[in-house]
């Protein structure tokens, strides 16, 4: 149907109206003359039928037309937003390029701390979505009060995360920021740097035991990390634990495993059979890896989530001493 055709609709209905009002009133007053001799009572009520039955029908059309008309207004509209011609959004476009800046980590001093004395150090890394509070709960149930215990922010802030929790929420893998899979390989090394600077540093400033090696331990996306570490740098750590640890095959672990063989570093690995973020079989095949490329490690299968339960974190406490 045409707009020509709903006006031209629009104006049958009106005039029908028109005709129906006065053709009833008409109807009426021919039959008020043929009746002069009624009594004026019967004329009365003849009057109150007429004037009646003509209401209720113009108010019957009127409805009708009414109708009629909030589908032809709609009708209208959507024929003029149709033409209307789409405006197309300008496409957003970003580069990545390495960038360099400062970061932080925390800080956890032994209990009874005395001046002038040194201490083994632990390097605690966070999972994907945490922060460092998280891990320096966690070392506490260690009962790393002995140690030196420092966990560095994962470089990339989760801003949409931190803004629904408003509770900070960090991430080593730059797809926070969008960063094109092409550029993953170089990304994980840009975190697998800062992790490892964090190390350099707390060896210079705090009163850290140089003569002991440091452990590292990771959590999720900051086992996988303790893994890279452990790959790149074999010869720096006395050693290295993982729980429920993630992997991605651009951190180039598994091809890195024989540097590791020849160190003598211990390696602990936790999994859980029922984890729902990182599937069992992920930590299967780390050991398996582990094991073919004879780099000495202990995997210990447990049943729960994705956090470790209180009983494989008194194992890891023990395997630590």
């Amino acid at each position: 149907m045409t707009l020509a055709d709903d006006k031209w609709y629009a104006r049958i209905a009106i005039a029908s109206i028109i005709r129906i009002h006065y053709g009833y009133a008409g109807s009426f007053l021919s039959n008020h003359n043929r009746s002069t001799t009624r009594r004026i009572t019967d004329c009365s009520e003849g009057i109150d039928k007429v004037n009646d039955f003509t209401s209720r029908h113009t108010m019957l059309v009127l409805f009708f037309v009414t109708i009629y008309m909030m589908m032809f207004t709609s009708h209208v509209h959507a024929q003029q937003k149709a033409a209307k011609p789409k405006e197309e959004q300008p496409k957003e476009v970003w580069n990545h390029v390495k960038q360099e800046r400062f970061g932080r980590y925390r800080v956890q001093a032994p209990k009874g701390a005395a001046a002038g004395k040194t201490y083994p150090l632990v390097m605690l890394l966070h999972g994907n979505g945490n922060a460092p509070e998280l891990m320096l709960r966690w070392a506490n149930d260690l009962k790393l009060d002995t140690f030196i215990v420092i966990c560095p922010e994962a470089p990339y802030v989760k801003i949409t995360e931190t803004i629904q929790t408003k509770e900070e929420r960090y991430t080593a893998m730059a797809d926070a920021i969008g960063l094109p899979d092409t550029l993953l390989p170089e990304a994980i090394t840009t975190s697998a740097d800062w992790y490892y600077n964090v190390l350099l540093d707390a060896q210079r400033t705090l009163p850290v035991n140089k003569d002991v090696k440091p452990i590292l331990i990771g959590f999720s996306q900051g086992g996988f990390f303790a893994q890279v570490l452990l790959t790149r740098y074999p010869q720096t750590f006395h050693k290295v634990v993982t729980v429920s640890a993630s992997m991605y095959a651009a951190g180039l672990v598994i091809e890195k495993l024989p540097n590791v063989a020849s160190s003598d570093v211990e390696v602990l690995m936790a999994h859980a059979r029922l984890d729902p973020v990182v599937p069992f079989q992920t930590g299967e095949l780390l050991h398996a890896a582990f094991d073919g490329a004879k780099v000495k490690n202990t995997f210990i299968p447990f049943d729960g989530g994705h956090w470790p339960t209180p009983e494989v974190t008194e194992l890891i406490s023990k395997w630590l001493r």
